[in-house]
């Protein structure tokens, strides 16, 4: 039973995103929908070369064993330098890359409705 209804829940969802898929598309209305195909455009390429960037960055730095994490059998970190440090800042910048796109979105989205 608990695996029926997981199931039977699990489709409900689907049939819920594949409806509003369908609405945003503008199934049903009059004429024919367009999808366009996504293209790489300068924004695109500007952060992934930021990425490979801050990647090249925290790899050159572990090879150099500018800093070091040890896990097993204990967490164990190297000592922090100002060298380390920035790393560990860029490497901070990395993880949250898409939370400060996804802010910046935001307030830009904000900021255009506001002048509508």
């Amino acid at each position: 039973m608990k695996v029926v209804s997981s199931v039977i829940t699990w489709v409900l969802e689907n049939s819920i995103d594949t409806a509003d898929s369908m609405k945003a598309r503008g199934y049903g209305l009059r004429g024919r929908t367009n999808f366009s195909i996504y293209t790489l455009d300068g924004r695109d390429k500007r952060i992934g070369s930021i990425i490979i960037c801050l990647i090249a960055v925290i790899i050159l730095a572990t090879r150099v064993e500018v800093i070091f994490i040890q896990y097993y059998p204990l967490i164990q970190m190297n000592t922090n330098s100002t060298v380390a440090i920035m790393v560990y800042f860029l490497y901070g910048i990395l993880c949250f890359l898409p939370v400060i796109l996804n802010v910046m979105e935001d307030v830009k989205w904000h900021y255009l409705k506001s002048k509508i």
